[in-house]
């Protein structure tokens, strides 16, 4: 199948499935994050995170953590409930953390979207990646053409502001960037 015609397919499975947004990025070192990351952690701002800085190497370049990477499919998912400044005067919860946990919710639309892949081509294989994966997953959304990274250090996209969470499918197979 032509990368054109698969990279739609997944674009058009991965919004049926829920997610927001859905981009595609070229597996490769990301030598632009490596200054960031020296600097943000000679500043000790991953604080007692330590394992940010042990597999520092994994979130520079793919290929450490996953050998097989070609593509890496980002996807964003809208978490913005309706409910902002008014809610928050009497309740403390972020917003975010009123549903589901997250982690388990976007990794089980991954493993789904990965399924549906293998449909359209059984050699294809990947792994599924949330915040607790070793990769820079802003980055990855950025260079996917999500969104932006903020000064804020989060993502940022036209339709949803930084109100998204991030998962990454790391895949075996080249695709349209």
């Amino acid at each position: 199948m032509l990368f054109h015609t698969l990279s739609n397919k997944i674009k058009i499975e991965a919004k049926k499935i829920g997610f927001s947004k859905v981009g595609i990025a070229k597996a490769k070192i990301l030598n632009e994050d490596a200054s960031y990351l020296d600097h943000w952690l000679s500043n000790q701002y991953h604080g007692s995170m330590h394992w940010i800085e042990a597999r520092k190497k994994e979130r520079l370049d793919i290929n450490t953590y996953y050998p097989n990477a070609k593509s890496i499919i980002s996807v964003a998912i809208n978490y913005f409930t309706g409910y902002a400044n008014d809610y928050f005067t009497d309740h403390k919860i972020s917003n975010y953390a009123w549903g589901d946990d997250y982690h388990l919710l976007v990794k089980s639309k991954l493993k789904e979207l990965l399924k549906s892949i293998k449909n359209y081509d059984e050699d294809i294989d990947g792994i599924c990646c949330v915040d607790t994966s070793p990769i820079s997953e802003k980055a990855w959304a950025q260079q996917a053409g999500i969104g932006w990274i903020g000064k804020h250090t989060n993502l940022i996209t036209r339709e949803f502001g930084s109100w998204v969470f991030l998962g990454e499918l790391v895949v075996n197979c080249e695709l349209e960037y």
